[in-house]
């Protein structure tokens, strides 16, 4: 009994061991740099796991008739785009996130959700818009509304999107230091 509970103690310290690595790895400023590709990814990852029967023969009837090799498409792979296109239409650049401060705790769209005639308005604007898009428009507006609702869900699930004053997280250095490294973007050794 004494050798089973000794080996089930290593096991668990080495899991410890390994979640902490693990933790602080994916902690590392290089992982954390902004929300980026993985976090949307794995956001629309998650979400199609979790489609309804509907939501997911919808999703597919929109994919279908934009191309039959996009019918079983993952979302992970559209997740994305929105960052991309924002690059070259700087009218959606403020959908990808809305400024609540963080001492209110009501959302006013007067005041959080303002329409900048060169930018755009706001995230929660913008998915009102989606969902009428989705399910009226068709071909390629509808895919686009797909591909821009699969982005901005996951922009609205990373929190600091949605606080006025951390500016969307662009703003905030992350600092790890680990057995004698301190990493900011690169890792080097502290004197």
């Amino acid at each position: 009994m004494k050798g089973r509970f000794q080996i089930c103690w290593l096991i668990a310290l080495m899991l410890m061991k390994f979640i902490s690595v693990g933790s602080a790895v994916l902690m590392a400023p290089a992982s954390a740099w902004a929300w980026g590709q993985e976090g949307h990814a794995i956001v629309a990852e998650i979400g199609q796991r979790r489609l309804t029967d509907t939501a997911r023969s919808a999703i597919s009837s929109i994919l279908t008739n934009i191309s039959p090799t996009l019918t079983h498409a993952s979302l992970a792979s559209l997740a994305s785009w929105a960052d991309d296109y924002r690059s070259s239409r700087r009218e959606t650049t403020n959908w990808h996130f809305v400024g609540i401060p963080l001492m209110n705790d009501v959302y006013d769209p007067t005041r959080e959700c303002k329409r900048d005639d060169q930018e755009g308005d706001c995230i929660i604007a913008e998915l009102e818009r989606l969902r009428n898009d989705l399910r009226c428009d068709t071909g390629e507006k509808q895919f686009n509304a797909l591909k821009f609702a699969v982005h901005f869900v996951g922009d609205v699930q990373q929190p600091l999107h949605t606080a006025l004053e951390e500016v969307g997280g662009n703003n905030i250095l992350v600092e790890l230091q680990m057995k004698g490294l301190t990493c900011t973007g690169s890792c080097v050794a502290n004197d």
